[in-house]
C-alpha cells in the first residue's frame, strides 16, 4: 500500500484473470478479496481490468484480449482529451 502511494503519479494498469487460482480477486459474495482489488484506494492512477474465465496468466491465455485492453488504455492515458500527459 505505501509504494503504491509512492507510485502515484506514474498511470498504472493491472489485468487480471477472475478465475486465478493462486491469486483470486474474490468472491461473487464479496469474502476473501485479494488486496489487488483496493489498489485504486492507495493509488489514484491505478486501473484494473478483470477478464472472465481466465487464470492467473492473463497474457498467455488470452494474448489477444490483454494486447487490446494494454493499447487502449495506453492511448487514453496519454491522450490530451483524456488529461494524460503527452
Amino acid at each position: 500500500e505505501s509504494l503504491l502511494q509512492k507510485l502515484s503519479w506514474c498511470p498504472s494498469l493491472a489485468i487480471w484473470g477472475q478465475a486465478d487460482p493462486w491469486t483470486p480477486i474474490g468472491n461473487e459474495n464479496g469474502m476473501n478479496f485479494h488486496p489487488g482489488s483496493k489498489f485504486s484506494e492507495y493509488h489514484p492512477n491505478f486501473q484494473l481490468f478483470m477478464l472472465n474465465e481466465t487464470g492467473h496468466c492473463p497474457h498467455d491465455e488470452r494474448p489477444e484480449e490483454c494486447r487490446k485492453l494494454f493499447l487502449d488504455w495506453i492511448v487514453e492515458t496519454v491522450s490530451p482529451k483524456s488529461g494524460g500527459s503527452n
